[in-house]
């Protein structure tokens, strides 16, 4: 080996390097550096609405509830002399009532401690209508004791006392009862509570036959022997309170035949069902 060639080796010169090229891609070295290609605009998310919606549909629903379905209508069946709002605020309904939260056990009770309302039912109609049915005490006779005029329903419950005794006129009276407490808006209680029974009684009869607006006094000391005085001056002597419908019904057809007759005061006998005798008054 000749000393040219041990010092400068005869090597083809290694060619230029190229650039690798994957499969399928071309590279053009005239476009120079290449930008990636921009990432498309993010899209608008749907949950603020969504949100909104949901929002608009809760306070849709509370005035909905708050609104149209508040107890705005009540209408009261069974009064008499009272006037219906006293039922509507014993009832609860003074305050705003949802229709879906009316309670009619707090209506019942509110109603029956109203000492002039007895609770019978109840009806809804939606969307705020409520319907509410009651039994109206009124006055139908009174207790003096101590002074004092207490007006009574046809229960017995207590519902008004006064000092003016004018204002009881027109009502019968019940006398002769022994009693240990009385108070507006319960029943009274007497050392002798057969009193308190029979008088009852008798009131209820006389009601219901219609007869009661006829009679002045209910004398029930003795409750085995129950007398009644009328207003136009006769004294009927019942006996107990068995078979009232009975004898009263007696006795209103002989005051009329007595009357026609031209028989004014005596004392009527009715102590046996269907059979009455007259005794006159004696001078």
């Amino acid at each position: 080996m000749s000393d040219l060639q041990q010092h400068h080796p005869l090597e083809p010169p290694s060619a230029p390097p190229t650039a690798y090229e994957e499969p399928g891609q071309q590279f053009d070295a005239d476009e120079g550096d290449q930008t990636e290609p921009s990432a498309p605009a993010p899209r608008a998310s749907g949950w603020p609405w969504l949100a909104l919606l949901l929002v608009l549909l809760v306070v849709a629903l509370f005035l909905f509830r708050d609104v149209f379905l508040i107890i705005r209508n009540v209408q009261v069946q069974g009064i008499r002399q009272r006037p219906w709002q006293e039922v509507a605020i014993a009832a609860g309904f003074a305050e705003p009532v949802n229709y879906f939260g009316v309670d009619e056990t707090r209506v019942r009770e509110g109603i029956n401690s109203h000492r002039y309302f007895t609770y019978i039912g109840m009806e809804k109609e939606f969307p705020n209508t409520v319907f509410l049915r009651v039994r109206e005490r009124i006055p139908v006779a009174y207790l003096h004791y101590i002074g004092v005029g207490y007006l009574l329903a046809d229960d017995g419950v207590v519902l008004e006392q006064t000092r003016d005794l004018a204002l009881t006129q027109g009502y019968a009276s019940i006398s002769g009862m022994q009693l240990r407490h009385i108070r507006v808006g319960a029943v009274p209680t007497g050392l002798r509570p057969q009193q308190m029974t029979s008088s009852l009684a008798v009131l209820r009869e006389l009601a219901m036959q219609g007869y009661l607006q006829s009679i002045l006094d209910i004398n029930v000391a003795e409750p085995s022997s129950i007398y009644l005085t009328t207003r136009d001056g006769y004294t009927i002597h019942l006996g107990d309170d068995r078979e009232l419908r009975a004898k009263i019904g007696t006795v209103r057809a002989v005051v009329e035949d007595l009357k026609t007759r031209g028989l004014n005061g005596g004392v009527i006998e009715a102590t046996l069902p269907g059979e009455a005798t007259y005794r006159p008054e004696t001078p």
